[in-house]
């Protein structure tokens, strides 16, 4: 993947969870990473796009904050492929 690209999924990623954080769950940072056993700084890095979490983590903050995979696949699946319809 290139970098725009990993970091459209960052920022899509990041932007999605901000959202649920604040509005759906009305979540501070530090109560996100108190329910999840997350350090709250790396939380606000991957709210901010800078990271990317790992499957673990993605699953950590997907289930407390009842985001659905409707809510993410379909737009990362996009970005992935036009990922793939650059290479080819």
């Amino acid at each position: 993947m290139s970098e725009k690209e990993y970091l459209d999924l960052n920022y899509f990623f990041g932007k999605l969870t901000r959202e649920h954080r604040r509005i759906h769950k009305n979540y501070s940072l530090e109560k996100l990473g108190q329910e999840i056993k997350v350090d709250p700084n790396h939380l606000s890095r991957i709210e901010r796009g800078k990271h990317l979490p790992g499957i673990i983590t993605f699953l950590k903050i997907a289930h407390e904050l009842e985001i659905h995979q409707n809510d993410f696949l379909p737009q990362a699946i996009e970005i992935i492929n036009r990922y793939e319809k650059n290479i080819m």
